[in-house]
């Protein structure tokens, strides 16, 4: 089995973890630095400056931890999280975690857990929400406001991660570039080196003879 198809196969067949080092190996190969620094990213985490893939701006709804016990009748939670509904967020959160990261998550999404992110206090989101959403002032202080991550988004990253690579093999194989003998011609990895992968938007094409379309946003 040659490179490209060892790569098809375990994308459709393997963990997360094993697809992203098979495909670290073939862009290592294949000189390709652009894919190498997604990998990089998905394993260690995106930094603040980096953009996120389309697949990683994930839906979040409004929460608040009570970060202790608040007596009943004041119209909160008397101790924990709370999921607050009535509030609209149409701004995704962009999750910069390592993939690492995410597989936890999965798993405590699977025991039942929601995966919650704190907003921090006297930022311009805190101060916006806190002007609409009026907790009672005895205990505002002592409320953390908190994004709950979107569970389903979630579970879907290592897939989306797994169809990328797919997606990227099969454009290999379909322009001719298949790593025989473990190895790839110069002429293999010239035309590899014209498959366009764009990280952002998911987007692989092959460049026109003009040239254009060359790799898009890392």
């Amino acid at each position: 089995m040659n490179l490209v198809n060892e790569l098809q196969v375990s994308a459709e067949k393997d963990d997360v973890l094993t697809v992203l080092r098979k495909t670290k190996r073939l862009a290592s190969k294949l000189n390709r630095q652009d894919i190498a620094e997604w990998l990089r990213s998905e394993q260690s985490g995106y930094t603040d400056g980096q953009s996120v893939p389309d697949y990683r701006k994930i839906g979040t709804t409004l929460a608040y931890k009570t970060n202790g016990y608040i007596p009943a009748g004041y119209g909160h939670l008397m101790n924990g999280i709370e999921d607050l509904h009535s509030c609209d967020l149409t701004a995704p959160a962009h999750l910069r975690d390592s993939i690492s990261t995410v597989l936890s998550w999965i798993e405590g999404l699977n025991k039942g857990e929601g995966i919650y992110h704190p907003i921090a206090e006297g930022s311009d989101c805190s101060r916006a929400i806190r002007s609409v959403v009026h907790f009672h002032p005895m205990f505002a202080r002592q409320i953390t406001l908190m994004l709950h991550l979107n569970g389903c988004q979630i579970r879907g990253i290592p897939e989306q991660i797994k169809d990328k690579a797919l997606e990227w093999a099969c454009a290999l194989e379909a322009a001719g570039v298949t790593g025989d003998g473990l190895s790839f011609s110069s002429k293999e990895k010239q035309i590899a080196d014209s498959i366009n992968f764009n990280i952002i938007n998911s987007h692989i094409e092959q460049l026109t003879n003009s040239g254009t379309n060359r790799r898009g946003n890392k």
